[in-house]
């Protein structure tokens, strides 16, 4: 059976124009919000679209779209502190559990390096099932990096990677 994952990143507000349509084909999105978008790194996200209120986020929720953390701000974790890098990764999951009353279940990695294994464990510790999609390659990246953490320490967690490669 074919499966496609359909997901939006950061939740901009034209998101929402495809909500009727969506549903009308009874897909189940992933959408990656950040938890703070009135604080964004726009030198990062390079637009100024306007984001998504959280009403309409609680539509697409109750519409049947997955919430997911894709972190606070958009900040570059390549050149923030380790503590500003957990405010951007572990609060934003935390902040948006209590916004939306429900557990976040899908967290949106997009840098990883430096990589902090404490924090790495805590976030993973918190799931029974990890799945992470790549594209360009299926190894060599962060599935791999999470395969061998995982192994690394033990985790009884169910992994499935899924590399997308390129065309050519």
């Amino acid at each position: 059976k074919t499966a496609v994952l359909l997901s939006f990143d950061d939740g901009y507000k034209n998101i929402y124009g495809v909500k009727d349509w969506i549903k009308t084909k009874k897909i189940k999105p992933v959408l990656f919000v950040l938890s703070d978008h009135h604080s964004v790194d726009y030198s990062q996200i390079k637009t100024r679209r306007p984001f998504l209120t959280k009403q309409q986020i609680f539509d697409l929720k109750n519409d049947g779209w997955v919430i997911g953390s894709h972190c606070a701000t958009h900040s570059n974790l390549k050149k923030i502190n380790k503590k500003q890098v957990d405010l951007e990764i572990v609060k934003s999951k935390r902040d948006l559990e209590k916004q939306f009353k429900s557990k976040v279940g899908v967290v949106d990695i997009y840098q990883l390096k430096p990589l902090n294994e404490k924090k790495l464990f805590k976030l993973l510790s918190s799931y029974k099932n990890v799945i992470v999609l790549e594209e360009h390659l299926a190894y060599g990246g962060l599935a791999t990096i999470i395969a061998d953490f995982l192994a690394d320490y033990s985790l009884n967690i169910k992994f499935l990677r899924i590399g997308l490669p390129d065309e050519n």
